[in-house]
Protein backbone atom coordinates (compact mmCIF):
# COMPACT_ATOMS: atom_id res chain seq x y z
CA UNK A 1 0.00 0.00 0.00
CA UNK A 2 1.60 3.55 -0.86
CA UNK A 3 1.35 6.26 1.85
CA UNK A 4 2.63 9.71 1.67
CA UNK A 5 4.42 12.11 4.61
CA UNK A 6 5.25 15.43 4.17
CA UNK A 7 9.25 16.34 5.02
CA UNK A 8 10.42 19.94 5.31
CA UNK A 9 13.78 21.10 4.99
CA UNK A 10 13.95 23.97 6.94
CA UNK A 11 17.30 25.07 5.50
CA UNK A 12 18.35 24.08 2.72
CA UNK A 13 22.48 23.84 2.30
CA UNK A 14 22.15 25.26 -1.45
CA UNK A 15 20.04 28.49 -1.06
CA UNK A 16 19.57 28.32 3.00
CA UNK A 17 15.37 28.34 2.30
CA UNK A 18 12.57 26.50 3.65
CA UNK A 19 11.45 23.92 1.27
CA UNK A 20 8.64 20.76 1.65
CA UNK A 21 8.64 17.38 -0.09
CA UNK A 22 6.10 14.89 -0.63
CA UNK A 23 7.87 11.08 0.14
CA UNK A 24 5.60 8.43 -1.28
CA UNK A 25 6.72 5.03 0.19
CA UNK A 26 5.81 1.26 0.19
CA UNK A 27 4.08 -0.40 3.38
CA UNK A 28 2.98 -4.15 4.52
CA UNK A 29 0.74 -4.76 6.40
CA UNK A 30 1.31 -8.42 8.65
CA UNK A 31 -1.60 -9.68 10.42
CA UNK A 32 -1.81 -9.35 14.60
CA UNK A 33 -3.76 -10.30 17.52
CA UNK A 34 -4.53 -7.15 19.08
CA UNK A 35 -5.26 -8.78 22.30
CA UNK A 36 -1.17 -10.06 22.08
CA UNK A 37 -0.43 -5.77 21.51
CA UNK A 38 1.17 -5.36 24.93
CA UNK A 39 3.68 -7.66 23.85
CA UNK A 40 4.08 -6.05 20.48
CA UNK A 41 6.55 -3.15 19.97
CA UNK A 42 5.24 0.28 19.89
CA UNK A 43 5.63 2.22 17.08
CA UNK A 44 9.29 3.30 15.90
CA UNK A 45 10.86 6.27 13.71
CA UNK A 46 12.96 4.45 11.00
CA UNK A 47 15.60 6.90 9.31
CA UNK A 48 16.62 6.62 5.82
CA UNK A 49 18.54 9.55 3.59
CA UNK A 50 17.76 10.72 0.16
CA UNK A 51 18.73 12.67 -2.46
CA UNK A 52 16.89 15.81 -2.92
CA UNK A 53 16.71 19.03 -5.43
CA UNK A 54 16.46 22.33 -4.53
CA UNK A 55 14.00 24.00 -6.43
CA UNK A 56 15.96 27.86 -6.14
CA UNK A 57 19.72 26.02 -7.48
CA UNK A 58 18.56 23.12 -9.32
CA UNK A 59 21.37 21.39 -7.42
CA UNK A 60 21.02 18.27 -5.42
CA UNK A 61 22.04 17.63 -1.81
CA UNK A 62 21.49 15.02 0.56
CA UNK A 63 19.15 14.92 3.63
CA UNK A 64 18.59 12.62 6.51
CA UNK A 65 14.54 12.00 7.39
CA UNK A 66 12.60 9.91 9.67
CA UNK A 67 9.39 7.71 9.06
CA UNK A 68 7.13 6.15 11.39
CA UNK A 69 6.21 2.68 11.35
CA UNK A 70 3.70 1.35 13.22
CA UNK A 71 2.54 -1.87 14.63
CA UNK A 72 1.37 -3.81 11.90
CA UNK A 73 3.71 -2.64 8.90
CA UNK A 74 6.27 -2.54 7.72
CA UNK A 75 7.96 -0.07 5.76
CA UNK A 76 9.28 -1.75 2.13
CA UNK A 77 10.54 1.10 -0.12
CA UNK A 78 11.03 4.66 -1.34
CA UNK A 79 8.87 5.11 -4.21
CA UNK A 80 9.38 8.96 -5.01
CA UNK A 81 9.98 12.45 -3.83
CA UNK A 82 8.15 15.43 -4.95
CA UNK A 83 8.36 19.24 -4.13
CA UNK A 84 5.39 20.68 -2.19
CA UNK A 85 5.85 23.89 -1.66
CA UNK A 86 9.48 26.47 -1.39
CA UNK A 87 9.36 29.43 0.45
Amino acid sequence: METTSEITIHQCPRCNESHTYQVVFERTQYPYRKELKKSMPAPVKLYYGDDFTCPNEKENFYARYWLEEDTGETIESIVSIHLLKSS
